[in-house]
């Protein structure tokens, strides 16, 4: 289906794929400011960066563009698996540095790694740390991390560490307990969402960087209900347009109307957000705030129906595994039969001595056994 859709379009590539792919990275204004501050912490080598942004605002897809314009000249360790204690993630760290790291202690561990950053300091290639989903990380898990931060010279930081995460990591860093480790953050940026001007040139780049911008036709009106239903969260807009193109491809058509757009939203379920009603106590929800909740629940549903659809094909597979071991089980039943058949016709032809051991007898009198054997198992 995917290359006929690419080939309908005269795509060479799919536009709005999910997979964060930094060929499509859109600089939107806070794109390009989550950039410059990037670039600018790499460069004047702060200890502490911190980039959030909500759930499919394009936060890997930025961390990737950077790994890739910059991987040579660093020396990168990436962590995308955050449900770890103190001790597993130093391992996954040395280990991405390519160190040792089986039946290492903890304090093995530090001055394996401290050796490293000095050797790598000695050749003027600096170490970053970057570490992805960052609000996962228990307490214990950004303590050692904040000790990782004091790995330096006299004035130079030996370790530069880039915690990314959602909105949810800079309260967990407003804990008082964590202190010291919000004090260590020099840079710190947020992804917001694209506005409704923005929302359109996403969707223009991302056709032109696929290879066709003037693959279908979208009125102003069918824009603005995608920017509305997004929130102007890239990944929500990536799934509109997906089913957007997908429809059109069907229907053998170049545009989308209004009804058509909604009949899509209807299918995956979406509801435009409900205004923030004021709380009892405490302020009201703001409209972010108010679009972030949808945005996330909006996602969460859809994820959810494409987890029970992996689910289904899952227990197809199992489905399918089971009636092939039937056929093989079958299959070497019916290999026993033959091999007891030319058993007993050896049996008729060489018959045994009364007073001949068993384990002496022919070799084929085991063979039934050995396929028992594989049958019981």
């Amino acid at each position: 289906m995917t290359a006929m859709y690419n080939e309908y379009f005269g795509f060479s590539v799919k536009p709005f794929d999910l997979l964060p792919n930094p060929d499509f990275l859109f600089r939107s204004r806070s794109h390009r400011k989550a950039i410059t501050y990037l670039e600018y912490g790499i460069q004047s080598h702060a200890g502490f960066i911190c980039l959030t942004g909500e759930i499919g605002s394009g936060k890997t897809t930025l961390i990737r563009n950077l790994v890739r314009e910059h991987g040579n000249s660093l020396a990168l360790s990436k962590i995308f698996n955050t449900s770890l204690d103190g001790h597993q993630l130093l391992s996954m760290i040395n280990s991405d540095f390519e160190l040792p790291v089986a039946d290492k202690s903890k304090t093995e561990l530090l001055s394996d790694l401290y050796a490293y950053l000095i050797r790598q300091f000695s050749r003027k290639k600096p170490c970053v740390l970057i570490i992805d989903e960052a609000q996962n990380l228990s307490g214990e898990a950004l303590e050692e991390v904040r000790q990782l931060s004091n790995l330096e010279t006299d004035h130079y930081k030996l370790l530069q560490i880039i915690l990314v995460g959602q909105p949810e990591l800079r309260r967990t860093l407003s804990a008082p307990q964590l202190q010291q480790v919000r004090q260590r953050i020099s840079v710190q940026c947020h992804l917001s969402p694209l506005s409704d001007d923005e929302t359109k040139a996403y969707i223009l780049h991302r056709l032109r960087v696929a290879g066709n911008p003037d693959a279908i036709k979208l009125h102003d009106d069918v824009v603005q209900t995608i920017h509305r239903f997004s929130g102007g969260t890239p990944r929500l807009i990536n799934i509109l347009m997906d089913y957007v193109l997908l429809t059109a491809y069907t229907n053998d058509e170049r545009s989308i109307d209004m009804q058509t757009l909604e009949e899509i939203i209807a299918d995956l379920d979406i509801h435009t957000p409900t205004p923030p009603t004021p709380r009892q106590s405490g302020p009201s929800q703001t409209v972010e705030q108010s679009r972030a909740e949808f945005s996330r629940n909006s996602l969460k549903s859809f994820l959810a129906k494409i987890q029970a659809h992996i689910e289904c094909m899952e227990q197809e597979e199992q489905q399918k595994s089971s009636r092939q071991m039937q056929k093989l089980q079958e299959t070497l039943d019916d290999l026993g039969g033959r091999l007891r058949a030319v058993e007993q016709k050896l049996d008729t032809m060489l018959p045994s001595r009364p007073d001949e051991p068993a384990e002496t007898r022919s070799k084929f009198d085991r063979r039934p056994t050995v396929v028992r054997m594989a049958k019981d198992s």
